[in-house]
């Protein structure tokens, strides 16, 4: 009788939060229910999870537990080296939430027991053809033991073979690009002698990154490509040496200084381990790191994403209560976070300066970012008038002109709390004249003293801007047919432009519609309301006919289908006898198209 299957170990929320931190865990809740390839595989001592998780590519997730704690992690994304990513804290999340989603397998080594010689060797060979990168694995562990400094010569040789690669493809646009997989397998290993080694490991760290940088100051493509995986793994593991204490004084203070000499800080704001290092810095070293990060800032286009990330990585690093007021400032600016910049400038907005900077902040430095977010800020600072200046500044800009925001319903009701009723009207008037929407009338009409006398106003405005943004003067057919307009209105228009209208395609949301023109799409609802009123069928069968013979005039066998179903309604609105004849002398000015009669015929029209 087989052995029972041993019970898998217990893991709890709380040693997930231990191993990931808070932070990764929420990030990544969104991956949890989408992983794939889950497994669980005895070890001598606890447990290895396995899966698959998807990003931007598909990334494999290890971990291993003891004793119900996460001992070890990987995961093969770029941040994903010793288990600090948010597709490691999906993986826990997920065992600790739903161990029967975890296929079990036997223990490797029960595995393998059966096995001859003969078959372990064949077992091997499928792996390698497999996954040839596992073979200098298999030769540092066959072999004979490899000196410290006999792994970073390799790394040269692969860089010599890499170069000469790039110089063979040069000029060939249709290459795939170096293949720097030997790259991936040298750091691999790494990051196995990460633990036991590190010494070593640095080595190979360090060798990489003065191998990455010689090639891309020579030879490779610009901002790291194609070594951009190979230099963040890198300098994550120089800098998780240096925080997780592993090297000697000698080998801690050659990391250190290599960290602080590196000719582009670039990837070393983008680290994760970047607070954790500058912790274990001496005084000395730290205000080297805080000095080049600064010049560096300050040094970048303001406002740009440089400038903010570096931002970022010096907030990170200078506590807030030893930052000077000018650097908090530029800081926070460059940051970029609306709602900590208003915080900071509205805290002493009595003062003229701090009001122009954050009314400049808004609508110079950042004149696209949402403001609804920050409605409550600046009330609760009472600060109303400086939110009306930015606001009044934004929304008459020719990019706002028509559309209807929170900014602009936040500006009308600051309007009518302090008796401005005539710069309510011009805001709302103004919106209605640049779109003709149905929004814009109401609140138009709301709070105009005389409303006959302001549309007639309005309406001889629409007659002087035909295009109204573009979207062509059927949208003001549109706004009588919408709006509380007698159908009156909207008949007289149309008869008074004959049905020709300034065209705009648009697509239809209606599934099976396609393609068509806001003109004939309001023109049909106009002829379905004359429809309903006796004595405007005739206007609205006359309407059906010449949206029917448009149709006709573009060709096609979905355009004559169309056409047939504007004519259906011909027999409700005109009779029997009439339609007939109406259709039947379209027919025949179009007898030569044989698709159309078919079309007719089947509609049973003809």
């Amino acid at each position: 009788m087989p052995a029972a299957a041993p019970q898998l170990p217990p893991l709890n929320a709380a040693a997930v939060q231990t191993w990931s931190g808070v932070g990764e865990v929420k990030k990544g809740r969104s991956y949890v229910r989408h992983l794939d390839d889950l497994t669980a595989e005895p070890l001598e001592t606890g447990w290895q999870l396995s899966g698959t998780a998807y990003g931007t590519e598909t990334y494999q997730v290890s971990a291993v537990l003891c004793g119900g704690k996460v001992t070890k992690a990987d995961c093969s994304c770029p941040v994903g080296r010793r288990g600090g990513c948010k597709h490691v804290a999906a993986l826990l999340t997920r065992f600790s939430e739903s161990k029967a989603d975890f296929q079990q397998l036997r223990a490797l080594a029960v595995v393998l027991k059966p096995l001859s010689a003969e078959q372990l060797r064949g077992v091997i060979g499928q792996l390698l053809r497999a996954a040839p990168e596992l073979r200098f694995l298999l030769e540092q562990m066959t072999g004979p033991a490899a000196p410290i400094t006999a792994q970073p010569l390799s790394v040269a040789a692969l860089f010599m073979q890499l170069k000469r690669e790039a110089s063979r493809q040069r000029g060939d646009y249709y290459n795939d690009g170096l293949d720097t997989s030997d790259l991936d397998s040298v750091l691999d290993e790494a990051d196995v002698l990460w633990e036991d080694q590190p010494e070593q490991a640095l080595a190979i760290y360090l060798e990489m990154m003065e191998q990455i940088d010689a090639a891309m100051c020579g030879w490779a493509e610009p901002y790291g490509e194609p070594f951009g995986d190979a230099l963040g793994g890198s300098l994550e593991g120089i800098l998780s040496l240096v925080s997780e204490q592993k090297l000697p004084e000698a080998a801690r203070h050659q990391a250190v200084d290599f960290v602080l000499k590196l000719r582009s800080l670039w990837p070393l704001a983008h680290s994760d381990e970047l607070a954790d290092f500058a912790a274990e810095l001496l005084p000395a070293e730290y205000k080297t790191l805080v000095s080049r990060l600064q010049r560096v800032h300050d040094k970048s286009p303001p406002s740009g994403y440089d400038q903010g990330l570096y931002a970022k990585a010096l907030l990170h690093l200078i506590p807030a209560a030893q930052q000077t007021p000018a650097q908090r400032e530029a800081l926070l600016i460059s940051k970029g976070d609306d709602a900590q910049v208003a915080e900071y400038f509205l805290a002493s907005a009595s003062n003229e300066i701090q009001r122009r900077k954050l009314i400049d902040y808004f609508n110079r430095t950042k004149p696209h970012a949402p403001l609804e977010p920050l409605f409550s800020l600046f009330e609760h600072h009472a600060a109303e008038d400086i939110l009306e200046q930015i606001l009044t500044f934004r929304l008459n800009q020719p990019r706002m002109a028509g559309r209807l925001t929170p900014e602009h319903h936040w500006l009308l009701s600051r309007y009518a709390a302090t008796q401005r009723r005539e710069k309510a009207f011009e805001l709302a008037f103004d919106g209605l004249l640049e779109s003709a929407a149905l929004q814009w009338e109401r609140l138009a009409q709301s709070v105009s003293l005389d409303w006959a006398k302001d549309w007639q106003k309005a309406l001889k405005a629409f007659e002087q801007r035909p295009n109204l943004r573009g979207l062509g003067n059927a949208q003001l057919l549109r706004l009588l047919l919408e709006g509380d307009h007698d159908l009156s209105e909207a008949e007289e228009y149309d008869r008074l432009h004959q049905g020709r209208y300034a065209e705009f395609v648009v697509l239809s949301h209606l599934p099976g519609v396609g393609i068509g023109t806001l003109t004939s799409r309001v023109r049909e609802d106009l002829a379905q309301r004359l429809g309903e009123v006796p004595q405007y069928r005739a206007r609205a069968a006359e309407i059906r006919l010449q949206l029917a013979a448009e149709l006709i005039a573009k060709r096609g066998r979905d355009q004559y289908e169309q056409a047939a179903e504007q004519l259906q309604f011909l027999p409700e609105l005109l009779g029997k006898a009439q339609a007939k004849a109406r259709i039947t002398d379209l027919a025949l000015a179009n007898k030569n198209l044989r698709s159309l009669q078919e079309e007719l015929q089947k509609a049973k029209l003809l």
